[in-house]
């Protein structure tokens, strides 16, 4: 299909590693690869991807994750950024253990604040 059209073609799905996004570009002879939920499990993929670091370390996707609930609130407000807190953290545990944990213990929660404290709480002890 890339060849037979006159535009980029972006290779996509299960992106969930270097060694995947490898595989998609190999198979696919695409120069572009969507990461669309891997990055959601793996905030620092883009990174691990271009050979800039290993897997951002846990402290690194909670502060991006806390600043994705935070501004979530101010813009879609309480309803939206609990939801997008619970399924993110949700898919932070696919690569991190402890956000498994978290998420068990946020997943009843009502609102976005008391989801931050208790995921604050959880990795700073």
């Amino acid at each position: 299909m890339r060849e037979a059209v006159s535009m980029t073609v972006i290779a996509n799905g299960e992106i969930w590693c270097r060694e995947d996004y490898d595989r998609a570009r190999e198979i696919s002879g695409c120069r572009h690869v969507m990461i669309g939920r891997g990055l959601l499990s793996d905030p620092g993929l883009a990174r691990e991807i271009k050979g800039l670091g290993p897997k951002a370390p846990w402290e690194e996707a909670l502060g991006w994750y806390e600043a994705y609930v935070r501004e979530s609130f101010e813009s879609k407000g309480e309803i939206f950024a609990t939801a997008r807190a619970k399924q993110w953290m949700k898919n932070l545990g696919r690569r991190y253990d402890l956000a498994k944990t978290t998420f068990e213990e946020t997943k009843r929660l009502e609102r976005s604040a008391e989801i931050l404290e208790t995921a604050r709480t959880l990795c700073h002890n």
